[in-house]
Parts: C-alpha cells; structure tokens; sequence
C-alpha cells in the first residue's frame, strides 16, 4: 500500500526553504546562469538639505564602457542591489556618453 501524502504541506515546506534569505543568497550566489552585472554610475547629482538628490544614471558594462542611460523611475529601488559609483564630474563630457 503506498501512504498517502499531502502535497499542501510538501509545498510550503519547499517554499518556506525557498524563501529563507539564505537559502536565497546561495541560489543567487551560484547560478552560473547569471549574466554580468552592470554597473550603475550616478553622473549628475546635487547634494540639498541634507540629501543626494540623483538626476541621471549611466549604465556602464563590466569594462565601464557606457550602454545606456538609466531610467530613475525604474532604478532607484534597485540601487542597493548594484555596484554604484559617483562619477568625478570634472570629467564627464555628453561627448564621452554618445552610443556608438
């Protein structure tokens, strides 16, 4: 005789592994699927009251060549996950930003 199983309790104890922050950290550590991760560079920013105020973002590849700006609206919640620098304003020209 086979046991019965009830396939709702094997579910939520998969999904509460799943969902476990470090079981999630691994799984994103060792996915070789992953593509490279750009780089976000915050170019045109202004310090006021007391906060950064971000204006434009670039997306640089993993040689820092320029792909694309940024959309704000889109990438603000995800700047924390990024590696995300603050570019050295005395040298970024629009010229240095054209697509090719």
């Amino acid at each position: 005789m086979v046991p019965q199983v009830n396939c709702n309790k094997i579910y939520n104890v998969i999904m509460k592994i799943l969902n476990d922050p470090m079981i999630r950290l691994l799984v994103d550590t060792f996915d070789l699927e992953t593509p490279e991760q750009n780089i976000l560079e915050i170019c045109d920013y202004e310090y006021k009251d007391g906060v950064i105020v971000i204006k434009k973002i670039k997306v640089l590849d993993s040689d820092l060549n320029f792909i694309r700006f940024a959309d704000l609206e889109k990438v603000t919640k995800y700047l924390s996950k990024y590696y995300c620098n603050f570019n050295d304003r005395a040298t970024d020209t629009d010229e240095d930003n054209q697509e090719a």
